[in-house]
Formats: C-alpha cells, sequence, structure tokens
C-alpha cells in the first residue's frame, strides 16, 4: 500500500523506485474514477426503473377503471 507520510515524493525524481509509485496512485486513481461512474449509472438505471415500474402501474389501473365504466 501507498504511504501518505509525505506528498511530495511522488513530485520529486530524485528516487529510482519513484514510477512504481505514481504508478500505483495512477491506477488507483483510475480505478477509483471508474467505479464512481459505474455506481452512478446503476443507481440512475434504479431511479429510472423505478419510475416506469410506477407509470406501468398507473396506466394499467386507470385503463381498468376506465374500462369498467364504459
Amino acid at each position: 500500500m501507498i504511504k501518505w507520510n509525505n506528498i511530495e515524493m511522488f513530485f520529486q525524481s530524485q528516487k529510482q523506485d519513484l514510477w512504481k509509485s505514481k504508478l500505483k496512485a495512477g491506477a488507483i486513481f483510475i480505478l477509483i474514477g471508474y467505479l464512481i461512474f459505474i455506481l452512478k449509472e446503476l443507481i440512475i438505471g434504479l431511479i429510472s426503473l423505478i419510475f416506469i415500474t410506477i407509470g406501468s402501474y398507473l396506466l394499467t389501473s386507470a385503463f381498468l377503471i376506465w374500462k369498467e365504466r364504459n
């Protein structure tokens, strides 16, 4: 795991293993961003599914009431 004791170590080019630290940090940020994007899409999909289900139920019940009275 990355130790965040000194954030300046990522911006200094004196260490030999600096690229590994930057690679790990970059990969972690990309994965977190991708995870947030996927979760956002799932949440929006679930909310839209709820609204579509409610709308279908209301249209069906309105049609049945109309059919009974005519």
